[in-house]
This record gives C-alpha cells, sequence and structure tokens, in this order.
C-alpha cells in the first residue's frame, strides 16, 4: 500500500476516534446532570450502554450506581466489576474507589497491597485524596513497617495542592523530625496555613493532631 494512502488511514482512524471520544464525553456529561438531578432512569437506558462501550467515566459511574443501587440493584460485587474496569482504564475516580475498595474488602478481598497499587496509580495523576491516604498508609505501618520518608513524600504532594489535612500531619512530621530534620519555625508555619483553612468548630484540631504523633513516638 502506498505510504500517502497508509497515512492518509491513519489519520482517518484517529479523527474518527477523536470524533468518538467527544461524542462520549459530551453524552456522559448529560449523564452526570441528570444522575446529580436524581435522575436514575438514565442508567439503564444511556449508562449502561456507554459502559459497556468502554467509556471509563462510565464504568465509574455505573459502579457507583451499583453500590448505592441508584437505578439498578445494589450489587456490591458488581460494583467492584465495573469500578475495576474504570480503574484499568485510567479514570482517577475509579482509581480512588477501587482503592477504597481493597482497603475496605467492599465487594473483594481487603487487600493492602492492591489498595497501594491503586492508590498511588492516582497518585501519578495528583489526586489529593490518594495522596493523603498514602502519607497515613506508611505513616501508621500498614505495610508492616512504618515508612516516615514515603509517608512525609505523599503528605508533601497533597500540602503543595493545598490540603490541609496533610498540612497538619507535616506539621507533626516536622516538630518530632519523623522522616525529615526536625524543624520548629516550619512545623509553626505548617500549622498556621491549616488553620487558614480549619472550620471554626475544629479549634483545637492542631493540638490533637501534634499530641497524636506524641504517642505514636512514644510507642
Amino acid at each position: 500500500m502506498p505510504r500517502n494512502i497508509r497515512i492518509t488511514l491513519l489519520s482517518t482512524a484517529v479523527l474518527a476516534l477523536a470524533i468518538t471520544s467527544v461524542a462520549h464525553a459530551s453524552e456522559m456529561d448529560d449523564i452526570s446532570q441528570k444522575l446529580k438531578s436524581g435522575d436514575y432512569s438514565v442508567v439503564k437506558t444511556q449508562l449502561i450502554p456507554l459502559a459497556e462501550s468502554g467509556d471509563a467515566r462510565a464504568q465509574f459511574n455505573l459502579g457507583v450506581s451499583y453500590n448505592y443501587g441508584n437505578g439498578v440493584e445494589k450489587d456490591v460485587g458488581k460494583a467492584f466489576e465495573w469500578t475495576k474496569k474504570s480503574a484499568q482504564n485510567g479514570d482517577v475516580h475509579g482509581q480512588v474507589n477501587l482503592a477504597n475498595m481493597y482497603m475496605q474488602g467492599q465487594g473483594t478481598d481487603k487487600s493492602i497491597p492492591e489498595a497501594i497499587n491503586w492508590y498511588e496509580k492516582a497518585a501519578t495523576q495528583d489526586d489529593i485524596h490518594a495522596e493523603v491516604v498514602l502519607g497515613k498508609i506508611y505513616r501508621d505501618g500498614l505495610t508492616g513497617k512504618v515508612d516516615y520518608s514515603k509517608s512525609f513524600q505523599y503528605f508533601s504532594k497533597a500540602a503543595e495542592h493545598g490540603d490541609h489535612e496533610a498540612e497538619f500531619n507535616l506539621a507533626g512530621f516536622y516538630h518530632y523530625g519523623f522522616g525529615v530534620q526536625k524543624d520548629e519555625e516550619r512545623a509553626k508555619s505548617l500549622l498556621a496555613e491549616a488553620n487558614s483553612g480549619q472550620s471554626n468548630n475544629q479549634p483545637n484540631k492542631p493540638h490533637a493532631t501534634l499530641a497524636a504523633y506524641s504517642n505514636n513516638q512514644d510507642q
């Protein structure tokens, strides 16, 4: 086949794929709005066909639908299956939910290694929830041993993204020297940053957080 014809066919295929992706995105946006409004009739008429076609966002939303019984009979097994498909297709929300399901043993056997695997994939997409959870996993030794260095790494990423819980944790790390050299000024700065986003009904949260780190250190 002549090279120019091959290039033309390839370009046509890429264009067709792009048009299909845009169409799916538009359809999923419409489905999402209906789901948010409580119109679950679209689950069977639109969401399932779109998920079966391989759309990752649709697969994620179908997993949520099965998890809560929205528009379909509640089935945590199917919720896990569709969430996993979504995660495997790169949807960051699917990756986080799949990690949560492995952590809790929801719809599958509990597996912390699998949970970590999917949280880490989500963290590569800058998902703040995944970064914070990974920080806690390594801080609390849920892998079998405490790893303050990795914990510090993930809390730092989440703090860079503006997460106040991560800032509290980093304040504790700098205050007690967990995974980093002690730096009281940095600890105070992080507490101030965390306090700037703290709700009024939690005035003692910084002190409680540092106390928790103190207790961990004494064990």
